[in-house]
């Protein structure tokens, strides 16, 4: 974690991946390996990496949420990437990594796990989820999702996602007749 700090991200990759070969059995500390490695990964721009660390991380999440496995090291170590708000950063940069190697359906798949739902209380956090679902629409040219995005958001960020659509249909209204836009 402290070269993480100290954004020494290729030596944090070779730390990680010595761990892993030197230990025999699951802890919850793997949880954590995985998390700096994919964010590190991310950080030297090695995104195919970021996103199996990434995975890894996810997987071993969905483990520890569901009494797969507990160590003694749990409470000193790994509280902090067992929390919702860790997991949306791990589902979010993977979204991010796959949409550099144009692989949208993995990024779907990653914002599937973390529902619109689960962020409609927060604004600076529907926020940046909202970027996501646009730039993933953009980059993937495909918007079939935006009528069920819709019914996914609560009326108070309904504002704040046209708002955010309105430059990328821009050019569009201008060169539609009224009429066929309503």
């Amino acid at each position: 974690r402290n070269c993480y700090l100290m954004k020494r991200h290729s030596q944090v990759v070779s730390t990680v991946q010595e761990y892993f070969r030197s230990k025999k059995s699951k802890s919850e500390i793997d949880l954590q390996m995985h998390f700096l490695a994919g964010s590190s990964y991310v950080e030297i721009k090695k995104y195919k990496e970021a996103i199996e660390a990434y995975q890894q991380y996810i997987k071993s999440f969905d483990e520890y949420h569901n009494d797969g496995f507990r160590t003694e090291d749990s409470i000193v170590y790994v509280l902090n990437f067992t929390d919702q708000f860790n997991f949306r950063i791990a589902c979010m940069n993977s979204v991010r990594a796959c949409m550099k190697e144009k692989d949208f359906a993995s990024a779907e798949m990653f914002l599937k796990r973390i529902p619109v739902s689960d962020w409609n209380e927060s604004g600076k956090s529907i926020a940046s989820r909202l970027v996501l679902e646009i730039n993933l629409m953009e980059e993937s040219g495909d918007y079939s999702k935006l009528p069920d995005l819709f019914q996914q958001l609560n009326p108070e960020f309904l504002h704040l996602f046209h708002t955010m659509l309105e430059p990328l249909f821009e050019n569009e209204y201008k060169r539609t007749p009224i009429l066929t836009v309503i």
